[in-house]
């Protein structure tokens, strides 16, 4: 989805600009009322590459969107259950929180009965996560701006399409090497 831009029409619910101790800047979200959105046509199938983490994690049901749709649910959420999951109508839970204060790079793949988990290489869950389209994408809390999270992303990608096995391994492998040093979770 190229050119698409992330934004909030509220400049105190906008997240922060950050850096790390070392040195890679993030995008800061504080887990009260950050996020940003973005609204236009998205249907499935399609991918979405994140590189981020879990500043604290929050409690289920309150503050646990890492992101949703835009105009329809279509998310990852992650709690202190704990438990991470993907859904478009249908939940796909992962065994395990994703990036539970540690970075961790992960591909969300939602095509419909055969979605995909997969995080820091390797694939942590499969199955159907539902059939429904996101009409743009809402990051750091649920698509009406509640659920906020507390969290940092250095990168987010979406695409119109589920990547090979071979282009997966190889932003995996980017991610790898680019942020050389990274304790991943």
């Amino acid at each position: 989805h190229a050119g698409r831009k992330l934004t909030n029409a509220t400049p105190s619910q906008r997240c922060k600009m950050s850096r790390d101790s070392d040195g890679f800047q993030n995008w800061l979200f504080d887990g009260l009322t950050q996020y940003m959105q973005g609204l236009w046509t998205m249907v499935q199938p399609y991918a979405v590459w994140i590189v981020y983490k879990h500043v604290a994690l929050g409690a289920a049901g309150v503050h646990d969107y890492v992101f949703d749709g835009g105009a329809a649910a279509a998310s990852l959420i992650s709690d202190s259950t704990p438990q991470s999951n993907i859904t478009a109508g249908t939940p796909l839970a992962s065994a395990s929180v994703i990036a539970n204060g540690a970075y961790t790079y992960a591909w969300l793949q939602f095509n419909g009965a055969t979605s995909v988990i997969r995080a820091n290489g390797a694939q942590t869950a499969a199955g159907a996560a539902g059939a429904g389209n996101p009409g743009g994408f809402t990051l750091g809390a649920k698509l009406d701006g509640t659920r906020s999270t507390n969290l940092a992303v250095r990168e987010i990608g979406l695409y119109s399409a589920i990547p090979t096995a071979a282009e997966a391994a190889r932003m995996e492998l980017n991610a790898t090497q680019f942020y050389n040093g990274t304790a991943w979770g």
